[in-house]
Formats: structure tokens, C-alpha cells, sequence
């Protein structure tokens, strides 16, 4: 009986785990998530702290099925979860109800759920809490390495959360992620006419801002550099931003940057590329590579890129990627479950 109640509880505790790590690893889109949240249920006002409130939920979650993983400290953490259960239930309870026209964001960009499917996890986690606690007076007492596992992976936790806001998502799972055609993707020019259609010829750079006011004048000096240094390198390039023209000029009075800034919708520039300022390179309409405003690529990297085959670069770019997201995941719960 107590394997089963134990094999429940790490059930439970590997779920939060793996949704708070989707979302540790996408901060902006736990952001959206939260300020659709804050929308639907009429706290608009809410929203400036939508994305302080989103990372501290996932961290949350996190550490929570990090301590239900390893069995620690398990009449407190069996409340907590028992508590954090019951709201998800009657949040979920709600908007299968209410049907909004909003994901419930449970993880992340890799899983969408329909309200029905959220609410049907969420009461199987319930029996599942329930034959892993109840009674409280019979769960046991961890043995002392565990404790040091769940340090271990609490760490783990923040400083992947800290590598995720400085960067880019290392497994993007969004309608722009590498290796997509785009279909829908509009952008116009100062005039209002739309002008999409350059970025589907040929090899493109393009660097996208959904909040310019808050580049500042280094980082948008660096951008109009990487766009010199992109057109040396024989990329056509582009800076979208979600902003009007006015703006815009009092942001740089660099002609060749105001020369290529585009203008587009916000939400879809917080999608395109996670960062404030990132670069996203496209090869014939497919998306190849992302880079945060960070690490855009310097002029010699760039010479390098142009050498290599889009494909097979982007193949590279993305198998690198998703081993680095998989070799965390398993020491994570290798940490959890075999330390």
C-alpha cells in the first residue's frame, strides 16, 4: 500500500515539475498566459504584473513537484498540493464552463488542452492526491538523501529559470518555431502598404522588437550594426517592431536601420521571437534559427552561416538544442528519483 500511495505521489509531483519547467523555459509566453488569465476574469489592471506573477507561479510549480518527487517534508507539501490542486480543479471547473477563447497555458507552448481535457487532468490528479495522502497520519518519512535531491533540483530549477530569461525558449514550440513555412505574416512599411512579401525571397535577417521603447540607444546601435553587417554577408534584412513611424525615429537616426523598419502587431512579434530585440534568420519563407538580442551573431559567424546549407544548419541548430532541453530534463529527474 505504501508503494502505491508513494508511486501516486511521484506521479503528481513529475507533472508539476515538467509544467513548471515548460513554462520556467518561456517566460514572455507565461507571461501572455497570465495576462489572458487577468483579462478574463476582469482584473485588467492586473496585467503590469503579469509576467512577475507568471515566472513566480511556474517556480512554484516547479518546487512543489520537485518536493512531491522526492518525498520530502510530506504531510506540508501533501497540503500545499492538495490546496494548489483544488484550485486548479475550480479554475478548470470554470473555464470549461465559461468556454473562453484562451488556453489554459498547463504546459506551456508544447501541450494544448482543450477546457475539457484540463479539467479531466485535474481530477485525476485529485484521486491520485487523494490515494497518495490520505490518511495524513500513515505517509512515512523520507530518508535523508532525499532532502539533498530536492535542494539539488530546487537549484537546478532557478538557474534554468535564469538562462530562460536571458535567452530564448531552448525548445520552441510556437507557430513560428525553426523549421516553419510561414503562411500568415504581415508586416507594412511607413505608408500602411504591406510589404510581407520580402521576407520570402531568399536568404532574410530579421530583428524584431514588440516593446522598441525599451531597447535603449546601445542595443539599438547594436541592431544597426547587425543590419550593416548582415547586408555584407548578402542577407536581406528587416526590423519589425510593434510601433508606429513617429516613434520609431525618435528611437534611432540611423538611415540604413529606418530604411528597413517594418511595422507589425505586437503579439505576433512576441511569438515570432521571444526576445526584445532578438534576430530570427528565414531561408525562402522557413524559419532556420533564432537568437536572442543577447547573442545575436557577429559579422563572422554570419560569413560562416552563409557558407552552410539553411537545412542542414538549421537541422544542427535544433538537434543541439534539443539535446541540451533532454540531458536537463534527465539529470532533473534522475536527481529526483535515483539520487
Amino acid at each position: 500500500m505504501n508503494g502505491f500511495r508513494r508511486i501516486c505521489e511521484v506521479i503528481i509531483g513529475l507533472v508539476f515539475f515538467l509544467a513548471g519547467t515548460l513554462k520556467l523555459m518561456d517566460p514572455v509566453g507565461s507571461g501572455l498566459v497570465m495576462d489572458a488569465y487577468f483579462r478574463f476574469f476582469h482584473l485588467g489592471f492586473m496585467g503590469f504584473a503579469s509576467h512577475f506573477l507568471a515566472d513566480a507561479f511556474a517556480l512554484f510549480e516547479c518546487l512543489l513537484g520537485a518536493a512531491l518527487a522526492a518525498g520530502v517534508w510530506r504531510k506540508a507539501v501533501g497540503i500545499i498540493s492538495g490546496i494548489a490542486l483544488a484550485f486548479f480543479t475550480i479554475l478548470t471547473l470554470i473555464l470549461y464552463i465559461a468556454k473562453p477563447d484562451m488556453d489554459c497555458g498547463c504546459f506551456g507552448e508544447l501541450v494544448h488542452l482543450t477546457h475539457a481535457q484540463s479539467l479531466l487532468k485535474n481530477l485525476i490528479l485529485c484521486v491520485l492526491w487523494t490515494a497518495a495522502f490520505l490518511p495524513f497520519r500513515k505517509l512515512g518519512e523520507p530518508q535523508r538523501i532525499k532532502y539533498v535531491s530536492f535542494t539539488l533540483a530546487a537549484v537546478s530549477s532557478a538557474l534554468f529559470f535564469l538562462y530562460s530569461a536571458l535567452s530564448i525558449p531552448l525548445r520552441d514550440y510556437t507557430d513560428y518555431k525553426p523549421g516553419t513555412e510561414l503562411d500568415e505574416f504581415y508586416f507594412s512599411d511607413a505608408s500602411g502598404e504591406y510589404a510581407d512579401s520580402l521576407a520570402f525571397g531568399g536568404k532574410v535577417m530579421i530583428v524584431s522588437s514588440y516593446d522598441p521603447a525599451k531597447l535603449g540607444p546601445e542595443k539599438t546601435e547594436r541592431i544597426a550594426s547587425f543590419v550593416n553587417e548582415a547586408q555584407q554577408e548578402g542577407f536581406s534584412t528587416l526590423f519589425l517592431v510593434a510601433s508606429t513611424p513617429e516613434e520609431t525615429e525618435s528611437l534611432t537616426t540611423d538611415p540604413g536601420l529606418l530604411a528597413q523598419t517594418f511595422f507589425a502587431d505586437r503579439k505576433m512579434l512576441m511569438t515570432f521571437n521571444r526576445a526584445n530585440g532578438g534576430a530570427t534568420m528565414l531561408s525562402d519563407g522557413q524559419v532556420i534559427r533564432k537568437w536572442s538580442a543577447r547573442a545575436i551573431p557577429d559579422q563572422e559567424e554570419m560569413r560562416q552561416i552563409n557558407e552552410k546549407a539553411p537545412m542542414d544548419y538549421m537541422v544542427s541548430s535544433m538537434n543541439r538544442t534539443r539535446a541540451l532541453f533532454q540531458g536537463y530534463l534527465i539529470y532533473a529527474l534522475a536527481v529526483l528519483l535515483l539520487l
